[in-house]
């Protein structure tokens, strides 16, 4: 199966992030396609270009990169979405989110939740570790990944997987790190999630998030992780 994965970051990002998650890659998986692209524009927007670029977009989007590591529709069977703080943390981590997808039917990785919004508790596959067919995206129509005012980063995906009688597949909440001052958000009943958090399947822990990447903080925080694997 042909696989792309690819992170954005901005320049609020500390290039140890960026190398560290390059470093955890290149551990786990060093025969993978992975990109890590800089980028001007919102995560949401970065996220559509990526999949489907109009001519007029891609020159701004590129920042310099390379023409070649585009093209105006993604041919791959399935893009893996990374935030710039997010980690697969064994060597199974990526085959298991890609055969979630089954053969790119659905939309697989971490549940979020968007709780500053009154949306009825939707649950949808975030960003952060997100796994879509290509193909799938175009089927939908090519949504758009912005932020909408039912819901947060790629929601729409969701939202327009299901209203076309979809699902998605998602990863399980395996835990996270109780600070005392830290953010923690509800994700179904009495589930909680929150700054370092850990998703799985089947007990097996699989995908990292910091959260809050753009905090110094936070920042630090994955390294550490990546450090630990490293």
């Amino acid at each position: 199966m042909n696989v792309i994965i690819v992170s954005f970051y901005m320049s609020n990002i500390n290039p140890e992030v960026v190398r560290h998650q390059k470093m955890v890659m290149d551990k786990l998986y060093p025969n993978s396609n992975f990109l890590q692209i800089s980028t001007q524009y919102r995560h949401g927007q970065s996220m559509d270009l990526f999949l489907f670029q109009r001519k007029e977009d891609i020159v701004v989007f590129l920042d310099g990169q390379s023409m070649d590591l585009f093209l105006f529709q993604r041919k791959e069977d399935i893009v893996v979405f990374l935030d710039i703080d997010a980690i697969p943390l064994t060597t199974s981590s990526i085959p298991k989110i890609i055969e979630m997808t089954e053969n790119g039917s659905k939309i697989a990785g971490s549940p979020q939740r968007s709780n500053h919004i009154d949306n009825n508790e939707h649950i949808f596959i975030a960003p952060s570790t997100l796994a879509i067919s290509p193909q799938l995206y175009r089927d939908l129509g090519c949504p758009s990944a912005l932020e909408t005012n039912r819901g947060d980063v790629a929601e729409e995906w969701t939202y327009t997987l299901e209203e076309r009688g979809g699902s998605i597949a998602e990863l399980d909440l395996m835990g996270f790190e109780m600070e005392p001052h830290g953010e923690r958000w509800y994700l179904r009943g009495d589930q909680i999630y929150g700054l370092n958090t850990t998703f799985g399947i089947n007990g097996q822990e699989l995908f990292f998030h910091a959260f809050q990447g753009r905090m110094a903080s936070q920042q630090q925080s994955f390294i550490n992780k990546c450090k630990s694997i490293l």
